[in-house]
């Protein structure tokens, strides 16, 4: 079971007693130098409320989590570089059943040297922990954040470029992004110098590096790398790479709603006496995303006569039959459904006298004369 563990949230969660764990800056070099790199402090978030700083010490503590499950606390405290030079910084925890993560990604490991983030000066990386309960409870009580200062000919630690020099020529990243959907930013890094080597991409967020990549890029020529981050708030956030920044506006994806199509307006019969009625159909599709409901209306002669309210699912469709008597003779524009359906002849009593009267002395002229017509033809043939 997975959970994000909110500060609101932890007081209805089964307590599972975790100890508190002292959070220490260590590196290969004197205590007091190492220390100087970094400033750690209590995320602004939600979840900064589990730091706290007393006597110029950070401690962590979590005293309710899931009772045999994982728990995902996201950016507990942020960790700043404060000199003049690149660090690289990972933290370890002596427990293997808490891991370290970046932010509020669990799935990008900050817990070894090689999962190390470079922070130049004044940025910041936030910390997460995913504390796994179903064994044993964990007994961490120490937090250990490793910093150490990166060579400036080196592209990442423990690496040297030789005389490679980097620039980031152009940062390309879509100007608007949905929440809670990956975003790629395309970064083109050119060697400008006499050697190849490794250029460490690292993508900062208004300050801080949420990810990075390294690409080999040899002397005098260009590549493209990409990074990634995924936008859990709506708003606006400066992206960059290198000397490259971009802006990108974040917002929430569209609620699901329902959308309605009208189709096949039509009418059973378009002439007919007063006082009898017609039917008038349409076909109403749901094309949305969403369950709704919407009303159909009957037009005659532009006045609203009658309407049927339908409720479909997504891609539903439906037949809506309307059925209205004419009292009087003329000729009405009928619509449905906001389509146009054609035109109804009302024919007065009358008329429709005369027509059937028309209508049965063609059908009784039609006889005789087809008589003399084959009388006609007899005549020919025997003649011939």
């Amino acid at each position: 079971m997975n959970s994000r563990l909110l500060v609101a949230a932890a007081a209805v969660l089964l307590a599972v007693a975790v100890p508190t764990a002292a959070v220490t800056v260590a590196g290969d070099g004197p205590a007091d130098q190492e220390a100087d790199l970094v400033t750690l402090a209590p995320h602004e978030g939600p979840n900064g409320a589990y730091a706290s700083v007393d006597d110029g010490e950070l401690t962590v503590a979590f005293d309710r989590l899931n009772d045999r499950g994982r728990t995902i606390v996201d950016e507990v405290f942020t960790v700043t570089a404060d000199t003049d030079g690149p660090v690289s910084v990972w933290v370890t925890v002596d427990d293997a059943g808490v891991d370290v993560y970046r932010g509020d990604e669990p799935g990008t490991a900050l817990d070894s040297r090689q999962d190390a983030v470079t922070l130049q000066p004044g940025e910041s990386v936030a910390v997460g922990f995913a504390i796994d309960t179903t064994g044993s409870a964990p007994a961490a009580d120490a937090v250990t954040v490793h910093a150490e200062p990166v060579d400036q000919g080196s592209t990442e630690p423990g690496g040297s470029s030789g005389d490679a020099d980097f620039v980031v020529t152009d940062l390309s990243a879509p100007a608007e992004a949905t929440t809670g959907e990956p975003v790629q930013i395309a970064a083109t890094v050119e060697n400008v110098g006499d050697a190849d080597g490794e250029y460490l991409a690292r993508l900062v967020v208004d300050g801080t590096v949420v990810d990075s990549r390294t690409v080999t890029v040899p002397a005098g020529e260009t590549r493209t790398v990409t990074v990634e981050r995924t936008f859990d708030a709506a708003g606006e956030y400066e992206l960059v790479v290198g000397d490259r920044s971009r802006t990108i506006t974040v917002v929430r994806p569209p609620e699901p709603s329902a959308e309605f199509e009208t189709s096949e307006a039509r009418i059973l019969d378009d002439e007919i006496s007063a006082g009898d009625s017609t039917e008038v159909a349409v076909t109403v599709e749901n094309v949305g995303d969403a369950p709704g409901e919407t009303t159909v209306e009957l037009v005659i002669g532009g006045t609203v006569v009658d309407s049927e309210t339908v409720e479909l699912e997504p891609g539903e469709r439906t037949t809506v039959t309307f059925e209205w008597s004419f009292r009087q003779a003329g000729v009405y524009q009928v619509g449905v459904g906001g389509l146009d359906a054609g035109k109804v002849t009302v024919l007065s009593g009358a008329d429709a006298e005369g027509r059937q009267l028309s209508s049965s002395l063609q059908t009784a002229a039609a006889g005789p004369v087809l008589v003399l017509l084959l009388l006609v033809l007899a005549w020919r043939y025997r003649r011939g």
